[in-house]
């Protein structure tokens, strides 16, 4: 498949999972992070006193997490984490989960073990002042707009070992303050998220820590979502917003999601040999499926198959499955035949999706269409 990116991270769900004393620091990195506007949702995730499942984490397009108190189970963490990651999720790591030799506060299991640790975890830090330093790839997206940076304690990897990927900016004393991964998904911070309003020795909150870590949780999400959108953003509904479609690929093929519907309404998924943009006012929405010619559409709801995706809107606007085709009850795991057609989806190919639903009063809107390659 051929990767992509969303087309507006105003779309995009993320969460703060930090083992961390008090409540000061994950509050403030969640302030800052939802004062930037640049996301749909900043929800807080308890790593500290539990160990949250993988259902808990798939609504969300990327995690950030960081520790000075021990996860509640480190190893059980980083199993999770690196299911999550499998599964189309991004993580920003970034001190002391990426730098404490303390096996606590440190990620372990298939995190450590497999390979999803950028920087070379556990090789202790340095707290010493530290500003802004050479910014190796000066255009990367994670650096865009980052200018100024300093901390009093500026929680820096001893180590310039990386287990994957490349840096792209240092600290002025050359310590890596981050360093992206060659598997998708995948960012880590030399640098510790909470800012100087929770301790004067953090990081200074006039500089451009909070950009940073917005532009990373942006970049981890959108390298790990497939498709390009056409009629974006769709036509309004009832909530006053747009619903979005967005598709992940995940060990056992392609996951689809739709966010932003009116709760409690039904809708099913469809797919076209080609898309139509402008589309054709129906009811409430615009379909923007081609109909004539070569060109035509079919609906995934075959009952009692894999072909159905037909499922709800829950309370938070995001589409619940209901009928057992999707392994974590939400969206919809794309089966490899087009239903009717009974044609298999082949490498090479390109098909078209979009989200039917209903309204309330018996009215119908549409999601965006999702241009996806395989």
């Amino acid at each position: 498949m051929v990767l992509g990116s969303v087309a507006s991270a105003q779309h995009l769900r993320v969460a703060v999972a930090a083992a961390f004393g008090g409540n000061c620091a994950p509050l403030d990195v969640q302030d800052k992070l939802i004062g930037t506007g640049r996301f749909a949702a900043v929800d807080l995730v308890d790593v500290k006193y539990a160990t949250p499942t993988l259902a808990d984490l798939m609504p969300y397009d990327a995690i950030v997490t960081w520790s000075n108190l021990s996860y509640f189970d480190a190893q059980a963490t980083g199993d999770l984490f690196a299911d999550y990651v499998d599964h189309g999720g991004g993580i920003v790591v970034a001190s002391f989960a990426n730098v404490s030799s303390a096996n606590g506060l440190s990620l372990q299991g298939r995190w450590s073990t497999e390979g999803y640790e950028v920087i070379a975890a556990r090789g202790g830090y340095l707290l010493t002042a530290a500003s802004l330093g050479t910014l190796v790839q000066p255009s990367h997206p994670v650096l865009a707009g980052v200018q100024t940076l300093t901390a009093e304690r500026a929680f820096r990897p001893i180590t310039s070992q990386l287990v994957q990927g490349e840096v792209i900016a240092l600290w002025d004393d050359g310590k890596i303050l981050a360093a992206v991964g060659d598997m998708p998904g995948r960012v880590d911070l030399g640098w510790l998220p909470p800012s100087d309003a929770c301790n004067g020795t953090f990081w200074n909150s006039g500089g451009d820590g909070t950009l940073l870590l917005a532009n990373a949780l942006e970049w981890v999400a959108t390298q790990v979502h497939v498709g390009t959108p056409f009629c974006f953003p769709a036509f309004p509904n009832s909530t006053g917003a747009s619903a979005v479609l967005e598709a992940l690929p995940y060990p056992d093929g392609l996951h689809l999601d739709v966010r932003n519907g009116p709760p409690s309404q039904f809708g099913y998924f469809l797919i076209g040999s080609a898309p139509a943009d402008p589309g054709v006012v129906i009811s409430q929405g615009e379909f923007c499926l081609a109909v004539g010619g070569s060109d035509s559409f079919v609906r995934y709801n075959v009952i009692g198959s894999p072909w159905n995706s037909t499922g709800q809107f829950g309370p938070d606007g995001r589409l619940i499955n209901f009928v057992g085709t999707a392994a974590f009850g939400n969206g919809f795991d794309l089966p490899p035949n087009v239903p009717v057609w009974n044609s298999t989806i082949q490498p090479g190919e390109t098909w078209h999706f979009q989200f039917w639903y209903r309204e309330a009063g018996g009215a119908s809107n549409f999601s965006n269409g999702l241009t996806i390659d395989f």
